[in-house]
């Protein structure tokens, strides 16, 4: 509109259309040249783009042959004959340990031996305390049959003796006699003095005696300080200690000091019997 407005308003119709059509063509004339431009500028840019990618890109190596590689054309006698190049040999450098590297190492070594005995040590400990402990268990166990063992022994030991007081009849004193006198096979025991009684019955009372004390210090595993030979009414005892020798338990045909001291050795070893048992001792 504003082209046609441009025309001016004296010019005749017929005229009017041959200014809008040079108009027409003006414009399109501009369209086509700045069309034109662009193009130039696309061109322009890659232009530039071919030129950095040309820039970036490494040349080409060089095509002519190695100095240190024989022509392809050479024959195999020319190259076995022909000196072979002096070869590089590129070693890399091994590393320098200085006295801080091999105080490292030492220390790291040191660590190591240490580590080691401290896992043989535990090793060796937990071992031990496996076999302490099995070792506990065993003792543990032996020591119970040792207590079934002792009481059963203590058991056979008060029955044996019951049986050998009943073997032999032993009897307390009784309220009655007024001698206070202890019998065994019916047999009275004086504890003072055997004088003035019947030798037969005291040799005899003696004997069983002397007998049952041997049998009772066998049930009892208890070895007599006196020991006792038992030859029925005939039966004597031995002293190793104060007075070495071999005194009667009879008083037939001997000294009365003899028989005496053999009767004093003989209340010694049933002192021992016991004493071994924690039974009180009562002197007459």
């Amino acid at each position: 509109r504003e082209k046609k407005a441009a025309i001016p308003s004296g010019v005749a119709g017929g005229d009017r259309d041959v200014g809008e059509i040079s108009i027409l063509e003006e414009v399109e004339e501009k369209k086509g040249g700045g069309k034109e431009e662009l193009k130039d500028e696309e061109e322009q840019k890659s232009e530039r783009n071919e030129k950095k990618e040309e820039e970036l890109v490494p040349p080409p190596l060089p095509t002519s042959p190695s100095p240190l590689l024989p022509p392809p054309e050479a024959s195999t006698s020319s190259l076995t004959s022909a000196p072979s190049p002096p070869s590089l040999s590129i070693s890399s450098p091994s590393p320098s340990h200085g006295p801080s590297g091999s105080a490292k190492e030492a220390q790291e070594n040191s660590c190591r031996d240490r580590l080691s005995n401290l896992h043989s040590a535990t090793v060796s400990i937990h071992q031990t305390s496996v076999t302490a402990h099995h070792v506990a268990r065993v003792v543990e166990g032996k020591t119970e049959k040792l207590q079934k063992i002792a009481v059963l022994r203590r058991v056979f030991t008060i029955s044996s003796v019951l049986q050998l007081r009943d073997a032999f009849s032993i009897q307390p004193p009784r309220k009655s006699d007024n001698k206070e006198w202890w019998r065994i096979m019916s047999l009275p025991l004086s504890h003072r003095d055997y004088i003035g009684r019947d030798p037969s019955t005291s040799d005899a009372a003696l004997g069983h005696t002397a007998h049952c004390v041997a049998t009772l210090a066998s049930y009892l595993d208890l070895a007599l300080l006196f020991p006792v030979h038992i030859r029925g009414p005939r039966s004597y005892i031995t002293d190793s200690f104060s007075r070495p020798g071999k005194y009667p338990l009879f008083s037939t045909d001997v000294d009365h000091n003899y028989f005496a001291y053999g009767v004093y050795l003989l209340n010694k070893n049933i002192e021992q019997l016991l004493s071994s048992e924690n039974l009180e001792v009562h002197h007459p």
